[in-house]
């Protein structure tokens, strides 16, 4: 009878335990997820909430969503003391302006991330503003404080790291991590996609894939407890693996459909049809139509097809 009674005062405490540190990990940061809508293509942004202050992790792409991740950002009543960005796509950072104002927040970015941004943004511009208007932000702002491929900031009592990962998703991605009490949180901007289609058109499928299974092996090294995409709900490690199972598909087909060398419109809605029922992708398929042939054009120059 003793035996049992330790044995239940034993398990009812280490369930306590456990309780306390995820309390504990829950008060040492809050992650409040802004989500754009279809017009801002899916973008996340990311607040951090921690005892005294924020952290915003990438912005959005839209004038409107902007402006509500900024109430967002008001309404929680803490003052904002930093900006990470993932890597150089506009989704991620062309709502800056409105979210930062003239503030000196600094806004951290790996080199790379910011060498993408200062030289493709007016390009960006150029070949967007037509489709979205008056939703462009006329003024964008950009990083202002460059952080080691490998650095880490202490902001409110957490440590904050960036690891560069070169190209994948866009021509210089990279990820951040946080340490919650012994969980490790992870924010890998578009190194993968939950949900939405995924934006290819940089051309480089391949080197994205062997970036997926070096993140995916350190996610499961360090124990990653939960990650966030740029695009779409959070969830674990597995995120890495579906990704990489979609871009694998999207190579195949791509290779398949374009052996006469170009991908024509029945092919390209094959393509579409086949990636959303296989991958269960919804949303952004115009992204096949404007990026498939850079994929064709990235394999066909690798020799793949």
């Amino acid at each position: 009878m003793m035996k049992r009674f330790l044995t239940t005062g034993l398990v009812a405490l280490l369930t306590l335990q456990a309780a306390t540190c995820a309390h504990a990990a829950a008060a040492l940061l809050k992650v409040h997820t802004y989500r754009s809508p279809e017009g801002g293509i899916f973008a996340n942004a990311y607040v951090l909430e921690m005892a005294k202050s924020l952290v915003l992790v990438d912005a959005t792409l839209t004038e409107s969503a902007s402006r509500d991740l900024r109430k967002l950002i008001d309404g929680i009543g803490k003052p904002l003391v930093a900006v990470m960005l993932t890597h150089g796509h506009p989704d991620h950072y062309n709502g800056l302006t409105n979210v930062v104002g003239d503030s000196k927040v600094p806004i951290y970015a790996t080199r790379g991330v910011l060498d993408v941004i200062e030289k493709s943004d007016q390009a960006k511009e150029t070949q967007w503003r037509p489709v979205f208007g008056a939703e462009w932000p006329a003024k964008r702002t950009f990083p202002n404080h460059v952080v080691a491929d490998d650095g880490k900031l202490r902001i409110d009592g957490l440590t904050f790291r960036v690891q560069a990962v070169g190209a994948a998703e866009s021509d210089a991605d990279s990820l951040w991590t946080v340490q919650a009490g012994k969980e490790t949180i992870a924010f890998i901007g578009d190194i993968a996609f939950n949900g939405p289609h995924s934006y290819t058109c940089d051309g480089h499928t391949q080197r994205w894939l062997e970036v997926l299974a070096r993140v995916r092996e350190q996610a499961q090294r360090a124990h990653w407890k939960v990650v966030y995409p740029g695009h779409g709900a959070e969830g674990g490690a597995e995120l890495l693996d579906r990704e990489a199972d979609y871009l694998r598909t999207l190579r195949e087909n791509v290779a398949r459909l374009g052996q006469d060398g170009a991908l024509q419109v029945a092919e390209l809605a094959e393509l579409k049809q086949t990636l959303s029922s296989r991958h269960h992708a919804q949303g952004l398929e115009f992204l096949i139509d404007n990026c498939a042939p850079k994929v064709l054009e990235e394999m066909k120059a690798a020799g793949s097809p």
